[in-house]
């Protein structure tokens, strides 16, 4: 079996929006990432990580979630306990929400059907065009990377 995956999503020109990729560098760094857990910048689509993701002991995704009124905040979504319907609607004929890439993937790909999948989602304000987080954000950095690592069994 495969290590754990930590996918990160998001556009990084887009300040919050791509919160993933900040999470990502930042885990990079830190010596409390387990040694059985590779990372892997998805960007903006997820179907393009599907040669990574077979045959994993685990994936987490990171992406951030429009919800102005509780930005910063971190809400943990798995899908032993079923997904929540995050914005199911299909909004643009060439655009997939990540739920939604995530189940062709599990479609397409059997066997990852039974690897277990946790969302992180990060709450954002606005996407803005900036490769800076926003201040909010940035004071939350180390509460999101503690969140993340106690998913991956760190405590």
């Amino acid at each position: 079996m495969k290590p754990n995956l930590v996918i990160g999503l998001g556009n990084p020109l887009m300040g919050d929006e791509g919160i993933g990729w900040h999470i990502l560098d930042r885990l990079a760094a830190d010596p409390r990432l387990p040694q059985d857990t590779e990372l892997l910048w998805g960007s903006t689509d997820l179907l393009a990580c599907a040669g990574q993701v077979e045959g994993r002991r685990r994936i987490i995704l990171v992406d951030a979630m429009l919800d102005p009124s509780h930005a910063g905040s971190v809400a943990v979504y798995s899908d032993r306990d079923g997904f929540p319907p995050l914005d199911d609607r299909q909004e643009h004929a060439h655009q997939l929400s990540v739920i939604q890439a995530l189940r062709l993937l599990q479609a397409c790909s059997p066997g990852l059907r039974t690897v277990p999948v946790t969302l992180i989602a990060i709450a954002i304000d606005a996407a803005r065009v900036t490769m800076e987080l926003s201040p909010a954000l940035s004071a939350e950095m180390p509460r999101m990377l503690d969140r993340i690592l106690r998913e991956l069994g760190v405590e």
